[in-house]
């Protein structure tokens, strides 16, 4: 990953926050295995601040192991997670927030990863965010790819 936008507007995150490292395990991945997108602190933080200021509504306190949570109608701005070679995928709502079905919150569905273990630096694509999308893997020449795909079953 090269960079993240929120509602358009860049995420202030070094590139080497984002960039895998193979060497260190320092980077991004995408698993489909893993539920919510975990970010390492700074990633995550800096992905809240701009979240918040779009969103513009009063926080609600957390719910779970989610801290950006809204007890108010909100507009859900757009995530977007840029990779080499001009790939990006942008995010509709459904996959931004999780809503309770018990009390109408709704919160931002990422979380900061663990920031006492060897996955502190890691960021994590998960499943939530690639519902509904198509991703492909090109392994030999070391690419991904995303595209818009409305799944049933």
């Amino acid at each position: 990953m090269v960079g993240i936008r929120v509602g358009g507007r860049p995420v202030a995150v070094p590139a080497s926050a984002l960039a895998f490292d193979p060497a260190s395990g320092h980077g991004t991945i995408v698993d489909a295995g893993t539920m919510f997108t975990r970010l390492s602190a700074p990633v995550y933080a800096a992905v809240c601040d701009v979240f918040r200021s779009r969103v513009r509504a009063p926080v609600a306190g957390p719910l779970g192991g989610f801290d950006t949570c809204y007890n108010v109608t909100i507009s859900v701005p757009t995530v977007t997670f840029l990779f080499d070679g001009r790939v990006s995928v942008t995010l509709p709502e459904e996959n931004v927030v999780i809503r309770s079905s018990l009390d109408g919150i709704a919160c931002l569905a990422m979380a900061a990863g663990p920031s006492d273990s060897v996955d502190a630096v890691l960021n994590v694509m998960a499943s939530m965010q690639q519902q509904n999308h198509r991703v492909l893997f090109d392994v030999a020449n070391g690419r991904v790819g995303f595209s818009r795909e409305l799944c049933t079953a």
